[in-house]
């Protein structure tokens, strides 16, 4: 069975069930983020809030526009999730545009990995290409596209999956997850830190998987 949905959930809750489209541009919360893939995390203060954006304060970065699902009100404690691949490195746009130091680079052939420093924040960018076009120290301009940028309240917990104590064996108060992928009925199970127990290329997990009954 082929699913044309994605469920993933968290202690036993169903966080998002949608298109991975959805799943993978609008996460509903920042678990969901962090889960699919968006590893780079900046934290700040809501300034506003209008319809689905939000207006963040991080300090010595700036002011930033995200894309948020939840009721944030001015005053609030804000992380704003972003994947590294969405990173435009020497881009000024519109709107996002910040300037950041370059740490360190990682040429990895068919593309670089570079660790940035925007106003004491730290930051990764993945680019793809044969050629590494920035140099380690270098000050460079980059956007953060409004869309791909997402804001949700911060509650203080980690909320990294892979650090997560999983388990498919016990029914403890353990941390689970699972993922849910669905057409007319749904195909379940658990995941473990590295594989999703559903065999599908549209997990996010990337489709490895080992069914638990």
């Amino acid at each position: 069975m082929l699913g044309d949905r994605i469920g993933v959930m968290r202690d036993g809750h169903l966080l998002q069930m949608a298109p991975p489209g959805e799943i993978y541009n609008k996460p509903a919360d920042a678990f969901v983020a962090n889960f699919t893939g968006a590893s780079n995390v900046l934290r700040g203060k809501v300034l506003a809030r209008s319809g689905e954006t939000a207006t963040i304060d991080l300090g010595g970065v700036g002011r930033i526009e995200a894309w948020t699902p939840q009721p944030l009100s001015a005053g609030d404690t804000a992380r704003v999730a972003l994947r590294a691949e969405n990173v435009r490195l020497g881009e000024r746009a519109e709107r996002n545009v910040f300037s950041a130091r370059v740490l360190e680079r990682r040429y990895q052939g068919t593309q670089t990995v570079y660790d940035l420093e925007p106003g004491g924040q730290r930051l990764e960018a993945l680019e793809l290409g044969t050629a590494a076009r920035h140099d380690p120290n270098a000050e460079i301009p980059l956007t953060l596209p409004p869309e791909m940028c997402w804001a949700y309240r911060d509650e203080g917990q980690s909320l990294d999956w892979r650090r997560a104590p999983f388990s498919c064996a016990t029914r403890s108060a353990t941390r689970r997850a699972s993922c849910a992928i669905s057409r007319s009925r749904p195909v379940t199970g658990f995941l473990n830190p590295t594989k999703c127990s559903v065999g599908s290329s549209l997990c996010p997990s990337g489709g490895q998987s080992r069914k638990h009954r």
